[in-house]
């Protein structure tokens, strides 16, 4: 037991900061990206490249992988048998390559249609030289990208889903990688993993239910590869050539002031200081580390032994067992061994001894201070381009279906300039995608925000939020760029920016892939969609429209019931609908004073319209709809609810002095006392004409202040 678990810690404790692994020049293989369990495009060419020595020759043989089926499946077999739609034959496809100055080959093969059939494919070369990846399969191949909510493996009754089928035709591969320079390859090792009860836990659950939805209704091998990093910027996931074609000051600002930075991270000096502080981890540090770590372990075997009777001693090997099983789950890898993983069981250990004087010993950690600095700068965690250029560019030879995208929410966080250069930075990472596997309408489906917080906050803080606009970012977005996709979900909130329900969320967004990438019949957007305002007698007039398919059938509608031939329309059939067929709610309007005041709203049939007022905004001039950080608003269906909008462009306040609570409580407060006063004043009778005139007057001086 000694022996194992000091394996585990010292790998935890030692463990350096990534580095970017370059191939040494005589390395022979695949890229990166090319590992066994993984899933190719269909119909398309597929390429593929790897390493050798430079000016030699390689041969590339693809053929059918018989034995995948008895290779590794003993422990989770498959809970469903592949039938094919068609009798596949796969025959043998063989191509040679010359390896260039740099000693890369690459080969392009033909494309194939999907199959669950595995295939393999090997590159040889001279000296008996031979890499392989075995047990693939073609199908459809998506990129996951975004923060924190795209790479949460965690998810609402975890515990059923990851007893569910052992999926073998789902495919992942999920990394973080970033690089201030755009990357031929990937810079370490990735694995790919059939999706069974023993990869469940690593799947990034938005991904995973994607998949799972695309899987289930085409029958083909879903392959998804998530690079997707929590806390990130959408500067980090564009290329510098899209971050330097945008014009605006405040964005050329950060770009000089990086690389002027990587100028001086890349200077002889801070690589030299660089690899001397890792030369003397390696020659000084980790060797008195070793010593101090296995003084303490042989230490603590000794307490635990001295201290438990039999059948604790048995637990607690029972417990170390399974923490050394989680050590190795796939969900733990790749990637550094956290201390979590081990000191925990230091943790677990001094259950043991609760309500007693004994206390376990503790490790001297002193030996951390005398560790030198090797933390690499150009590894920052969302730099300018770093995501896209270590964790899409070396996918550029890979061909894929699509990408779908999740981040928005650390906008939330920053500077009102922030939401300027989002505005003008999130279309550029659409672009980047596009340019980078050089398809003009690659699909994309944008998930917008989750709701975030308390549904009853007053919508007077509210305006003071980021949240909507960010949300509003996403809407325009989708609207103005072809062949995209919009997730609506916020309604799928919680009170954590982390809410637990990914299954809706990875579900909108593939039935945004089925009805609109591969033409199933699938609802995936709102019947009717906001198109025009009008101000009419205190109260605003929204319209909206729906597909030409939709109008065309509207029209008809209309005309039959004009004609008397037709009952009154239903509500859904001319106007959107609510999720949950209630009143509407969402809806909040102002007047000049720019004040916003919660609104009530009732469809005209008549004039097929929605109308929204207020009785505290007699001359309503703007409407906004799900302008909240956790909205209630409920136009649409739970499938596709509608999108945020508003009918101004007046630029999100910034509160001002020390107390930034002050303007929106002072608001709230108002409307509060305006509220009171106009329910009074129903209330009073003929007899309290003077007090009537009173409550008038307080409102009329708040509406002046």
């Amino acid at each position: 037991m000694m022996t194992i678990r000091y394996r585990y810690i010292l790998l935890a404790v030692l463990a350096a900061s990534l580095t970017i692994q370059l191939h040494a020049s005589e390395a022979f293989g695949f890229a990166r990206i090319y590992e066994s369990n993984m899933v190719f495009q269909q119909n398309r060419e597929i390429k593929v490249w790897g390493y050798a020595e430079a000016g030699s020759k390689v041969s590339i043989a693809l053929v059918e992988d018989k034995t995948a089926i008895d290779r590794s499946r003993e422990e989770y077999p498959p809970s469903i048998r592949y039938v094919e739609k068609e009798n596949l034959t796969i025959s043998k496809v063989e191509k040679a390559a010359t390896a260039d100055q740099k000693g890369v080959w690459s080969v392009t093969l033909p494309a194939m249609k999907a199959s669950f059939q595995p295939i393999s494919i090997t590159v040889s070369g001279g000296q008996n030289q031979s890499d392989s990846i075995v047990n693939v399969l073609v199908g459809e191949v998506w990129v996951c990208s975004g923060q924190s909510n795209m790479a949460w493996a965690g998810t609402e009754q975890s515990d059923l889903f990851q007893n569910t089928l052992q999926l073998h035709g789902i495919r992942y591969t999920r990394y973080d990688y970033t690089w201030p320079r755009p990357l031929a390859d990937l810079p370490s090792k990735i694995e790919w993993n059939e999706l069974s009860q023993k990869s469940f836990g690593g799947f990034s659950k938005v991904p995973y239910f994607f998949a799972r939805a695309l899987h289930l209704n085409l029958g083909v091998p879903v392959g998804v590869i998530i690079n997707a990093r929590g806390g990130t910027l959408g500067m980090s996931w564009t290329s510098w050539e899209e971050l330097e074609s945008i014009d605006s000051p405040e964005v050329k600002k950060i770009v000089t002031e990086y690389q002027a930075d990587l100028k001086d991270w890349e200077s002889p000096d801070s690589l030299q200081r660089l690899a001397k502080a890792k030369d003397e981890i390696e020659k000084i540090w980790k060797p008195k580390a070793q010593k101090m770590i296995d003084a303490h372990w042989e230490k603590y075997d000794t307490f635990i032994k001295e201290n438990l009777d039999d059948e604790k001693y048995a637990d607690w090997k029972k417990r170390f067992s399974t923490w050394q099983k989680a050590i190795n789950e796939p969900k733990n890898s790749p990637g550094v061994l956290h201390s979590w993983k081990v000191w925990g069981l230091e943790r677990q250990c001094k259950e043991f001894f609760v309500g007693t004087d004994l206390k376990p010993p503790e490790m001297d950690m002193s030996f951390w201070k005398e560790r030198p600095i090797d933390k690499d700068p150009r590894l920052g965690w969302s730099p300018p381009a770093g995501l896209f250029n270590a964790g899409a560019a070396p996918l550029k030879s890979l061909a894929i279906a699509g990408m779908i995208y999740y981040q928005g929410e650390n906008q939330h966080f920053g500077p009102i300039s922030a939401l300027t250069r989002y505005e003008t930075i999130f279309p550029k990472v659409i672009s980047a995608h596009r340019k980078l596997f050089n398809r003009p309408d690659l699909p994309f489906g944008i998930i917008s925000l989750a709701g975030w917080g308390n549904r009853n906050a007053p919508v007077e803080k509210s305006m003071y939020g980021r949240y909507p606009y960010i949300m509003e970012i996403h809407a325009k977005t989708h609207q103005n760029t072809p062949n995209t996709g919009l997730a609506v979900i916020h309604d799928l909130g919680d009170a954590d920016i982390h809410p637990p329900n990914k299954r809706d969320v990875g579900e909108r967004a593939a039935r945004w892939a089925l009805g609109a990438v591969y033409e199933k019949e699938i609802r995936y957007q709102p019947t009717f969609l906001y198109k025009s305002v009008e101000m009419n007698e205190g109260k605003v007039l929204l319209s909206f429209a729906g597909s030409e398919e939709k109008e065309a059938e509207v029209a008809v509608i209309y005309s039959e019931w004009k004609a008397k031939r037709r009952k009154a329309p239903r509500l859904n059939t001319v106007l959107p609908p609510t999720l949950d067929g209630g009143d509407y709610l969402g809806f909040t309007v102002a007047g000049e004073d720019r004040r916003w005041y919660p609104a009530q709203a009732k469809a005209n049939m008549k004039e097929r319209l929605l109308e929204v007022w207020s009785e505290l905004v007699p001359h309503p001039v703007a409407v906004r709809y799900g302008w909240e950080q956790f909205s209630e608003g409920n136009l649409g269906s739970k499938f596709a609810p509608h999108p945020v909008f508003r009918t101004d462009d007046w630029p999100c306040p910034e509160p001002e002095g020390k107390d930034k609570k002050a303007a929106p409580a002072e608001a709230l407060l108002d409307r509060e006392i305006r509220t009171h006063a106009a329910e009074l004043i129903k209330r009073l009778g003929e007899d309290d004409q003077d007090l009537i005139d009173e409550l008038r007057k307080l409102s009329t001086s708040l509406d002046k202040e």
